[in-house]
């Protein structure tokens, strides 16, 4: 299973980002390898608005319509978000709470996280050491 988070999915879904071509043969290697997707509410949320305001309706239409067929989303509970405050409060890296959130499921559930945001993975190793 992979953790997919916005970085990667704007990359993926935005042909003029740095990471695009990365992201695409990420992306390929995960269905290859026929790895479930997992998305949260948060991440879903996050990306839709940051690809409907950079890159338009049609571009969060089309994220929308390929996590529901691809993606399983991750239902947040009151544990989860009790944990995930706690990443969040303890943390090093100067992580938004969506970030935090990410951490918390990737680290503690040893779920890999698809990401290209050098802050989630320096957390996630910072934890690791604790």
């Amino acid at each position: 299973m992979i953790l997919l988070d916005t970085s990667f999915l704007v990359a993926f879904f935005k042909e003029d980002d740095s990471q695009h071509e990365k992201s695409i043969q990420d992306m390929k290697r995960y269905e290859q390898n026929k790895e479930e997707m997992l998305i949260t509410e948060h991440v879903l949320g996050e990306t839709a608005t940051v690809l409907l305001y950079y890159h338009g309706l049609s571009a969060a239409t089309c994220f929308l319509d390929f996590t529901k067929e691809k993606c399983i989303i991750q239902k947040w509970d009151k544990g989860d978000m009790e944990a995930a405050l706690k990443v969040f409060r303890e943390q090093k890296n100067q992580l938004s709470y969506i970030d935090a959130c990410l951490v918390y499921l990737g680290r503690f559930s040893r779920i890999r996280v698809a990401t290209y945001d050098e802050k989630i993975l320096k957390e996630i190793k910072e934890i690791t050491k604790r």
